[in-house]
């Protein structure tokens, strides 16, 4: 029981982190050809690159971070937002 309360806490925390807009997409574009990333950080594997200029659906970002979970062209993972720009 201890171990299922531990994971719908930290469940909750991480659902909790990203920003209210994580409920509504947003489109952004990338202002050069940016790594998609499998985590938040550049420590995590890239998985995908946004071609510089291409949009890409933003889900939603870490609160008081840079880094933001994204769709582009169904591979999700996440970008560092200082390279996209929203509409």
């Amino acid at each position: 029981m201890r171990i299922t309360s531990a994971i719908s806490i930290a469940a909750l925390t991480a659902a909790t982190a990203l920003s209210s807009s994580a409920s509504a997409a947003t489109l952004a574009t990338a202002t050069t050809a940016l790594n998609i990333r499998s985590g938040p950080g550049p420590q995590y594997g890239i998985i995908g690159v946004i071609n510089e200029r291409s949009h890409a659906r933003m889900l939603g970002c870490i609160q008081d971070s840079l880094w933001c979970q994204v769709d582009y062209h169904g591979k999700q993972g996440w970008a560092y937002s200082k390279y996209m720009t929203t509409q």
